[in-house]
């Protein structure tokens, strides 16, 4: 009988698709792992090139991808590789439908049908009702809505991600989204109730026969922008919460896991509110919290823990991270074309290729800050003015070329 080692060394023979909208981190651990990547993302900066056997650049339009540029690359790579291994990262849930054409690729993590069934806010929610799973107020209809003047209200996307799909709810926007003989929102859509409170997030990894929480984020998102009033800008991993708080959002994984085909590397997105933790959303595929894991885990390759929990065997035993890592993604304050000879420190990544044309508001790159010691305030306190200025060089290198 073959060994579980044997059955992984076989399948690393298998080119690993890697598809997100920033595929970088996850091609570095795949690649890391032995395994021969391709990544199709939006981007295709230098790390990514680096890490893979090669790449496909896809387009996104108002932070989705270009479905029919999108299904080009996937029909000539399923022709390539019809037997490919496929890891999905934020930016698929809107193409999820796709992968239904591509019978022969083996999707390590949430089956096209879980991820669908998690993404449909209806079936989400009831399960969260359920399962007596807190979670803020949600409305499927607009009937009566523009006349409530009880709450502020959220225009969500289950489709989308990164914050790019969530907007304040105004009359107008009700009213625009709603089909004129339902009166109900678009497929995919829902308003729900704003609560103030922090952003938090889990990182978790489900195998067979339990789910195991790596650690506890705080996400950071846009300030001041009506447009994208929650555009992600990255998050500090591996915070502390109170013992009851985790021991709560334990509670909540485990009733999650016995309802739904959880596998793989996971995230829960919470809301922390003077009532507790409420549930926002669940990512049913590798969230961007991976890539500070794996910096406090270096020895530990994630992508291997994922992929050998998708394919049925025991992960070794986690490793507790020990101190914390933040990151943020600096946006373009102009347009312009970067340098050929950009100096790019050792704390960035996702850096473009050289002469790239990037327009305003627009990633250029994200930063990193790392501290191993003890979690506290002030170790938060920190990252966040490191992280600032470490902005600023590189923003002054943008200047001074353009």
């Amino acid at each position: 009988m073959r060994s579980k080692w044997h059955v992984s060394s076989l399948l690393k023979n298998k080119p690993l698709i890697v598809l997100a909208h920033s595929a970088r981190t996850i091609a570095q651990a795949g690649a890391q792992a032995g395994y021969q990547v391709i990544a199709v993302d939006a981007f295709s900066d230098l790390e990514t090139q680096a890490a893979c056997l090669t790449t496909c650049r896809v387009p996104i339009n108002e932070w989705r991808f270009d479905l029919s540029a999108l299904t080009q690359s996937l029909d000539q790579l399923y022709r390539q590789y019809p037997q490919a291994e496929v890891i999905f990262g934020a930016g698929i849930e809107y193409a999820i439908m796709h992968f239904d054409n591509y019978p022969q690729w083996n999707l390590c993590g949430f089956s096209a049908s879980s991820i669908r069934l998690l993404r449909d806010p209806k079936q989400f929610f009831l399960g969260l009702d359920e399962l007596v799973i807190p979670h803020p107020e949600v409305c499927f209809q607009t009937v009566g809505l523009p006349v409530k003047k009880d709450g502020i209200w959220l225009l969500k996307d289950a489709q989308g991600s990164g914050g790019c799909q969530i907007r304040f709810a105004t009359d107008k926007d009700i009213l625009a989204q709603s089909l004129a003989v339902s009166s109900s929102l678009n497929a995919g859509q829902y308003l729900q109730r704003y609560i103030k409170g922090e952003a938090i997030s889990v990182l978790a990894l489900a195998q067979s026969d339990q789910v195991t929480i790596l650690g506890f984020n705080r996400q950071q998102h846009q300030v001041g922008s009506a447009d994208l009033p929650f555009m992600y800008l990255g998050l500090e991993a591996n915070i502390s919460l109170l013992k009851e708080q985790s021991d709560q959002v334990a509670e909540y994984l485990l009733k999650l896991f016995n309802k739904f085909e959880l596998t793989g590397l996971f995230s829960l997105d919470m809301i922390l509110t003077s009532e507790g933790l409420k549930v926002l959303e669940l990512n049913p595929r590798i969230p961007a919290s991976l890539e500070h894991y794996q910096h406090l885990l270096a020895k530990f390759n994630l992508i291997e823990a994922h992929l050998q929990a998708c394919r049925g065997l025991a992960v070794a035993s986690l490793p507790k991270p020990i101190g914390r890592v933040a990151n943020r993604i600096l946006f373009a304050p102009f347009t312009g074309v970067l340098a050929a000879d950009m100096e790019w420190p050792e704390w960035t990544a996702d850096r473009p290729i050289p002469e790239t044309v990037f327009q305003l508001g627009e990633p250029i790159c994200s930063i990193t800050a790392k501290d191993d010691s003890d979690s506290s305030n002030e170790q938060s306190q920190m990252l966040a003015a490191l992280l600032e200025s470490r902005a600023r060089v590189i923003l002054q290198q943008l200047n001074r070329i353009n």
